[in-house]
């Protein structure tokens, strides 16, 4: 687990010792692929620097495999969350969307996908509502921060949450499963 920290903070460096210029302009060139990829009842957490609001990320998921858990369900979240002050696990609040897969009984086999919309403020639970299941493989999505409110777009439902960060980051975390990110763009919004 702490090689897991480890790599998580290595890889957050290099993409935070990139300067700025550079950095937004990669990612208006290709885009990020990120392979989050972790084993069952573990998580993977990647935190990406983004500009002062406002901004727009965009990009892609795909679920590429599940392992079976009695524990956990396999999920992937992508978020715009406040910066951490401290490497390791976040518990800081955020308002995005989480691409998960439950069982269809509990204690069975994990087999339905499902699209959430996600919201966590600091020191309470998870706020979770279903949006729908995903109507590709390549799921697409776009958030937008203003500084005030996250605008959620994940293959066609939307919805708004109040979200204020004073040092807002995209945080990608994923749990008993592997999902590809691809196309991840981070940007000023004009």
């Amino acid at each position: 687990m702490f090689f897991r920290h480890l790599g998580i903070g290595v890889a957050a460096a290099t993409i935070a010792a990139v300067p700025n210029a550079a950095l937004a302009q990669a990612k208006a060139d290709i885009g990020i692929t990120y392979d989050c990829d972790t084993a069952a009842n573990h998580y993977s957490e990647l935190v990406l620097p983004a500009d002062a609001a406002p901004f727009t990320v965009t990009g892609k998921v795909k679920l590429m495999n599940i392992v079976a858990s009695k524990e956990y369900v396999p999920m992937a979240r992508l978020s715009i969350s406040n910066a951490s002050g401290q490497p390791g696990p976040s518990d800081e609040g955020w308002a995005g969307f989480e691409f998960m897969v439950a069982p269809a009984t509990k204690g069975k086999a994990a087999t339905i996908s499902a699209l959430a919309f996600s919201r966590r403020e600091v020191g309470k639970e998870n706020d979770v509502e279903i949006a729908g299941a995903p109507s590709s493989e390549n799921v697409s999505f776009t958030l937008d921060y203003d500084g005030a409110r996250v605008s959620v777009n994940v293959d066609g439902h939307a919805k708004q949450f109040e979200f204020v960060s004073s040092k807002p980051v995209v945080r990608i975390v994923c749990s008993t499963g592997e999902f590809l990110y691809s196309d991840l763009v981070i940007q000023p919004r004009r």
